[in-house]
């Protein structure tokens, strides 16, 4: 997938399921949460999609030996820097949640109430800031 419409449909696909699993069945709202991120990673992408010295990042040029995840984060710190906190909280909100200490529960990371946050603030916020960065429509 790498054509900007593409991305789009994507991010709006994991936005809305992130959505509905808060609505149906927040106790799972771990894989909210991630969906959030997801959609996150795909509206970057759509971004990208317009920036000739990017384009992807899977195949961007400049990445060295950067893994995908620290790429992207960076880029945006430099080209949206309005936009990098919203994307680190909901990487980071990610990364814990699908990497739990088998010792602690869900609750223990992010309550209902934050987890809502990150998905119908924290999200629509990022995607407001990058179109604005970008000029683009997303």
């Amino acid at each position: 997938m790498v054509d900007k419409t593409s991305h789009i449909a994507q991010a709006h696909h994991n936005q809305d399921f992130a959505d509905f699993v808060l609505n149906q069945t927040p106790v799972h709202r771990d894989w909210a949460i991630t969906a959030a991120f997801y959609a996150a990673v795909h509206f970057t992408e759509a971004c990208f999609a317009a920036v000739p010295s990017i384009q992807h990042t899977e195949t961007a040029p400049d990445r060295g030996k950067l893994d995908k995840h620290a790429y992207r984060q960076e880029k945006i710190r430099k080209l949206a820097p309005s936009a990098y906190k919203n994307y680190r909280k909901l990487r980071e909100a990610s990364q814990d949640l699908r990497y739990l200490d088998p010792t602690k529960t869900l609750s223990t990371y992010y309550t209902g109430t934050v987890a809502e946050d990150y998905v119908r603030v924290i999200l629509p916020q990022f995607r407001t800031l990058m179109e604005t960065s970008f000029k683009t429509k997303l």
